[in-house]
């Protein structure tokens, strides 16, 4: 059986990042082996890369909201943009 995936997106502003990091403890709190991958804004990425829990992050352009993100990864493509 393979480990439950999470994909998490955050808003872009700094103080709903920083509202967004419990939740991200709890995820792995009760899902200690899933992998929790994050979407966020360039100003909140540094926020998370310290948390060793977090699998990878997708960086993304407000300006841009998820498309370009969607059109250059396709993990992120197959499973959020096709919805």
């Amino acid at each position: 059986m393979t480990s439950p995936r999470m994909l998490v997106i955050t808003l872009s502003n700094i103080g709903d990042a920083i509202m967004t990091t419990p939740v991200l403890a709890a995820l792995h709190a009760q899902y200690p082996a899933a992998r929790i991958d994050l979407v966020c804004d360039l100003r909140s990425s540094a926020l998370f890369e310290p948390c060793s829990y977090i699998g990878q992050l997708f960086v993304r352009d407000k300006k841009n909201g998820l498309g370009r993100l969607c059109a250059t990864n396709p993990c992120i493509k197959a499973n959020l943009c096709t919805r």
